[in-house]
């Protein structure tokens, strides 16, 4: 029997998004992007991933 304490488990996903104006990858999404609203780091345009959007999380 072990008394020691067991260490959590952390899983992160990191995720993706193309620009829909670009098509320039926007890295740096650990949760669900879905519903937020973001700038591109390449063009500086704003976008809107919709809340209904197919994610892979692979």
């Amino acid at each position: 029997m072990c008394d020691q304490p067991k260490a959590p488990v952390i899983v992160a996903h990191i995720t993706y998004i193309e620009c829909p104006h670009c098509d320039t990858p926007q890295q740096g999404f650990i949760n669900d992007p879905r519903g937020g609203k973001f700038t591109c780091e390449a063009c500086r345009q704003d976008y809107q991933v919709p809340e209904n959007a197919e994610i892979d999380f692979g």
